[in-house]
């Protein structure tokens, strides 16, 4: 088919008008990124300079592949210059000729030398857009400075909140909200921390929302109000609009039906649909309790129930009219059903709040509304403190860069005066944060001055809510335009991607599965039809096979499934011609849907690659290593100790571990360990399997401060042998990513937060799996999600596990919802789950309605994206369980459900249906191959591996660590201090203050510490620090067992603080007015293995400029130890450590350096040499 008669020419045509604005709908396989390169080169062609086009995407792919078809364009263009007469070969390459040839004349004649500087164009992410703004005022963007954009920003969260939190003694607004919310959350600090930092993750939904708020000096109870009275009254008038044409109809059968309820609640007699306010409500719901039911379906009959009646042969005249009132309800139940989004409209009146009834949520979310403010004014302290920002922090500040509309900053002015053109793509997933941008970018521009917009995108293809994505800005976009530009509408239909048979599937399937008509605020989106470019194929493009099973046959029903997904690839394998094999993608919705899959493909020896499928903390080899490291970590963490001693490389038995931790109820199991051969019932075999171990982990631990962690951990591993247990490569390489996670989180030869990391752990992916031997991509079967399949494409697509349901939708705590009105403004509502747990709050349920509603219009628009990445077939299978009735219906929530109605219009030969059983029993091929599955998918318990021989160190080894271990000093006078320490850990655990409450102590007195140093009002500070004991007691109220255990943590942290900060020789040390005093200092350190980062507790420059480098410690003397012997066992622990950061300070400064530990329990400064 050639260029010129595609069906959309017209629209591609005028795309390249380089004096309009356009909005351009750019469906599946359309060719989007061809019109974004030649639009783009287009306007090269008339700009003065090439930095006046500005081009944003999403993600650094798109970026990159939009800046290399631009450049390669203009090479070749280069190259045909001396070309008279050259030939293309159709009309399209022509024409980017044409568009191409102009640029590298214009580039001549303004001397820009594009092939040599290609860094002229600016074709960039939206992220290092606003970064690059950020950075051009750091003051007015509130960065302060230049920061490293960072997707590891937890620890500033968590700083932030914490900070927080701690204000709740405060006596003024601030302190009030922080008491408010904790009440509303059972005082449970830890689930307000997940909140916080859950709700930190997502302000860029929110942050816009409290700020006006704030600024305005307008109470949360006013704005929310507003707003809900707002979509009150819209979704009133939404269905007068769709009402009116059956008016008459509906006001007689409603006021027949309220003359026979008798009701003195009833409404009088209608002579007009009810008014759009919330006080006709009562009217309106009988019109809907009349046409529909309380689950929200059409009421299919009406009887007296409902106002109607039953004959009354007493009475023939009025039982005539009963029988006409019924027969005029099915008549307009039956017109009324034609419209699809109706329904949803009627029911969604039954849902409205009454706005002036919320008092509860009122004061709740006042409270939260100015813990929000403040919370997020602390997130910027954090984020300065750690030298990092997020993605959504670049957003934010580029728009404080930019200024206001009343009042544009100079780089805004300039902005205004240097870009002319502005290219987006992926406009479909633009935030309102993001939006905000553009509109600040655009301000002042008229359409007679030549500047333009062009966005491009596929609300369709929206998918991304969970990253704050709003379609609804798209549809508001392409209805009204951006801010002062009118944005010209087109669309592009022409699919060059799939062959014929598959757009005509995806067009007669999702024509009817997508909603009627746009609707902005609830994110409705209608379908738009694609033409195929290329022609149809033999095969029928999409098939459809439905699993029938009885519910008792549920596993085994995914198991003949996981089969037929075998069978499948293996067929498409085998019709591949001239060597070369097809591309084939398996797209699931989530990672439990492979629990089948993966036991059948490797039963059938088929490789595969995948992408971020499978957690890291699903190989026993990572949770042995996170024992490992919290071993090292804590000489006190029984659980960790046992658990390495049960590992593989040790293999403990049962009745070994229980001896050892039978002698060691006064002391840790460490202690126990290396005296191993005192415990007389101890086995022969971990008699020999403990000697090398204690000899390996007493040099370990002797090393502890004299190394990184990250080696330290991997060098353990391998002495005991972890390697032996490795089975396959793919373990090896999670390893190497496990210990790099490590090292990326280690700081000052510790981690500062432990359990922070585990959750790094548990929360990355198996590194990418790649099929051995075979560097052809095209040979792999590609296993990813439907989300990370968007924007590629496959000849074969393959879709299991259509029906399975969706991941519950649990009660948050608090939800939330986005809106845009019918004015295109956006709205917030918020609410919270009630105390009892329950979904009885209206507007709560509301919300939760709204998202649910969003998450199902999503869940098509996700499906369609999966489909359409195919080139020549797609292949859906689902498993569902017949009912007693004999009826087979998906769940509401799956992905099949979607397009259920749309399925069963189609023929068997694309939709066919197959009983399990019959197949079982049909086919004994089958059968073997499912018990086989059967076996291989069997729940049983995992047997615990273990090395068969002893771990026996080799002569070079024996004798390099006997010589450490002496270097070291670790002999039996420093292994029984060491001992002792462990001891003095392993008795506190004793009596409820274990390792996590000690370490918890520390933190809470680091704090306590950073507070009173950063105060500018030091001398009032010591009944300040006494307010924080509120503060203290919720952090740790979680953490012990009893308010004794409790109250003796308190005093030993309000102890060691006013010691520390009092004590008369080294209180000094807390003085905020010496020279660069800081708290918490972060540094970094770069070596041939990475980069180190520490965290000193206290430094400044004193009156002598001698740099102060202080490492606080909170550990306190055993009862039989010395106060010289317990400084002494501490310097020697700890001097490797401050050396490390003396020598980072001396690099960096040429003053003198002092290094020293400050002991809070006792208290005392000490200078380490």
């Amino acid at each position: 088919m050639s260029e010129s008669s595609l069906y959309d020419q017209a629209h591609r045509d005028q795309a390249l008008n380089t004096s309009q604005s356009f909005i351009v709908q750019a469906p599946a396989g359309s060719g989007k990124t061809e019109l974004l390169t030649l639009r783009y080169l287009k306007l090269l062609s008339i700009c003065s300079k090439p930095e006046e086009v500005l081009a944003i995407t999403f993600t650094r792919k798109a970026a990159g592949e939009m800046r290399e078809r631009i450049i390669e364009a203009i090479r070749w263009a280069d190259s045909l210059q001396n070309q008279s007469n050259p030939v293309f070969a159709d009309e399209l390459q022509r024409k980017r000729f044409e568009i191409a040839d102009q640029v590298v004349k214009h580039d001549r004649k303004h001397d820009w030398r594009i092939l040599q500087n290609p860094s002229r164009l600016r074709i960039q992410t939206i992220d290092s857009f606003c970064l690059y703004l950020s950075n051009q005022l750091p003051i007015q963007s509130s960065l302060g400075g230049s920061l490293n954009i960072s997707t590891e920003v937890e620890s500033c969260f968590i700083d932030a909140v914490r900070s927080t939190l701690a204000k709740l003694d405060r006596e003024d607004e601030l302190g009030d909200a922080i008491s408010q919310l904790l009440q509303q959350l059972d005082n449970d600090v830890a689930k307000v921390e997940r909140l916080l930092v859950r709700l930190l993750y997502q302000r860029d939904q929110w942050l816009p929302y409290i700020l006006q708020i704030k600024d305005a000096s307008e109470s949360a109870k006013t704005y929310l109000q507003h707003s809900l009275t707002e979509i009150i009254e819209e979704s009133l008038l939404e269905a007068t609009e769709k009402l009116l044409e059956y008016e008459s109809e509906i006001l007689e059968l409603a006021n027949f039906s309220a003359s026979n309820l008798g009701d003195a609640n009833s409404p009088r007699v209608l002579n007009a649909l009810p008014g759009a306010d919330y006080s006709e409500i009562q009217s309106w719901r009988r019109i809907t309790g009349m046409l529909t039911t309380q689950s929200g379906g059409w009421r299919l009959r009406v009887d007296k129930r409902n106002g109607f009646p039953a004959d009354d042969k007493s009475n023939p005249s009025f039982s005539a009219i009963c029988k006409q009132k019924k027969q005029l309800y099915l008549q307009l139940r039956e017109q009324l059903q034609e419209s699809d989004d109706l329904l949803d409209i009627l029911s969604y009146l039954e849902r409205l709040p009454n706005p002036d009834l919320e008092q509860s949520q009122w004061q709740f979310l006042s409270s939260l509304t100015e813990v929000l403010s403040f919370l997020n004014r602390q997130l910027l302290l954090s984020f300065r403190k750690f030298r990092i920002i997020d993605h959504t922090q670049t957003g934010a500040s580029a728009s404080m860069a930019l200024g206001s509309e009343n009042s544009p900053t100079d780089l805004a002015l300039s902005l205004d005066h240097r870009i002319q053109h502005i290219l987006v793509d992926e406009f479909q997933d633009t935030s309102k944060l993001q939006l905000d941008l553009l509109q600040k970018l655009t301000e002042g521009w008229q359409a007679d001055e030549g500047q333009t917009l062009f966005v491009v995108g596929d609300a369709m293809q929206s998918c991304y809510s969970f990253r704050n994505a709003n379609v609804g800005i798209y549809l508001r976009a392409r209805e009204h335009g951006i801010g002062q530009i009118y944005l010209h509408p087109l669309t592009l239909q022409t699919n060059f991607r799939s062959q014929g048979n598959i757009v005509n599937w995806v067009n007669q399937v999702f024509r009817s599965a997508f909603p009627e008509q746009a609707n902005s605020s609830r994110g409705a989106v209608p379908y738009t039809e694609s033409v195929a470019e290329k022609e149809k194929l033999s095969d029928q493009g999409v098939t459809t096979e439905l699993i029938l099973h009885e519910p008792t046959q549920r596993i085994v029903a995914r198991q003949y499934e996981a089969q037929r997904v075998v069978e499948k690839i293996l067929q498409i394998r085998k019709q591949d011609k001239d060597g070369r094999c097809s591309s084939i993608a398996i797209l699931i919705r989530n990672r439990p849907h492979l629990n089948e899959l993966i036991p059948a493909l490797r039963a059938a020896g088929i490789q595969w690659q995948a992408t971020d499928i499978d957690r890291l903390d699903s190989l026993p080899l990572i949770e042995d290593l996170l024992s490992l490291l919290r071993a090292i970590l804590n000489l006190a963490d029984r659980v960790a100790w046992l658990a390495i001693l049960r590992a593989p490389w040790m293999g403990l038995k049962l009745a070994d571990l229980h001896a050892i931790e039978s002698s060691a109820t006064d002391k840790s199991i460490w202690s126990a360990v290396q005296n191993f051969a005192e415990i007389e019932s101890l086995s022969l075999d971990a008699y020999e399997r403990l000697q090398a171990f204690v000899q390996i982990m007493k040099f370990i631990l002797g090393m502890r401060y004299r190394t990184r962690l990250r080696q330290l951990v991997e060098a353990c591993w391998c002495l005991l042998r972890g390697p032996l247990i490795v089975r396959k490569e793919e373990e090896l390489a999670c390893v190497a990513h496990f210990l790099n996670l490590l090292a990326e989180h280690e700081s000052g030869n510790g981690i500062k937060h432990l359990h922070e990391f585990q959750e790094k752990v548990y929360q990355a992916f198996v590194p990418t799996r790649a099929t051995a031997g075979d560097d052809s991509s095209q040979n792999r079967i590609h296993i990813l999600t439907m989300h990370k399949a968007k924007g590629l494409e496959f000849d074969h697509v393959i879709i299991p596990g259509l029906a399975n349901k969706a991941r519950s939708d649990d009660k948050d705590l608090i939800q939330w919802h986005e809106r845009l009105n019918q004015q295109g403004d956006s709205r917030l509502f918020i609410a919270a789950l009630s105390k009892s747990g329950k979904d009885d709050d209206p507007l709560y349920s509301l919300i939760r309605h709204e998202r649910q509603h969003k998450t199902l219009l999503e869940n098509t628009r996700l499906l369609y994206i999966a489909i359409t990445r195919a080139r020549k077939t797609v292949s859906l299978l689902a498993t569902i369980a017949v009912n007693s009735k004999g009826d087979a219906k998906p769940a509401e929530n799956s992905l099949l459900s979607r397009i259920w109605r749309e399925l069963q219009t189609l023929d068997n030969d694309s939709c066919n249906r197959v009983d399990l059983s019959e197949a079982l029993s049909s086919n004994p091929l089958n059968a073997v191959d499912n018990v086989r599955l059967a076996e291989l998918t069997r729940l049983t318990a995992t047997p615990i591996t273990r090395l068969q021989h002893a771990i026996k160190l080799n002569p070079i080894e024996d004798s390099l660590l006997s010589a450490q271990l002496d270097a070291l000093n670790v002999g039996a006078e420093d292994s029984d201090a060491q001992q002792q320490q462990a001891d003095v850990s392993a008795a506190a655990a004793a009596s409820g203050l274990d390792g996590s409450v000690n370490s918890l102590i520390g933190t809470l007195i680091h704090e306590a510490l950073e507070t009173y140093v950063t105060s500018q009002q030091a001398d009032s500070q010591r009944p300040e620090i006494k307010k924080l004991e509120a503060y203290w007691r919720l952090r740790l109220s979680k953490s012990v067992d009893s308010n004794s255990e409790l109250d003796t943590a308190v005093a030993t942290i309000r102890d060691s603080v006013l010691r520390s900060i009092e004590d008369e020789i080294d209180s000094w040390i807390f003085d905020h007015s010496l020279r660069e005093s800081r708290c918490e200092l972060a540094i970094s350190q770069k070596s041939a293995f990475g980069s180190n980062k520490f965290i000193v507790d206290r430094s400044f420059i004193d009156k002598h400029d001698t740099r102060w480098v202080i490492d606080y410690k909170t550990a306190r003397p055993a009862a039989a130890q010395s106060i010289q012997d317990f400084i002494r066992l501490q310097s020697e622990l700890h001097t490797a450590q401050l050396q490390n950061y003396k020598s980072l300070f001396e690099a960096m400064e040429s003053r003198p350096v002092k290094i020293a530990l400050f002991f809070t329990s006792i208290p005392r400064l000490v200078e380490l040499n």
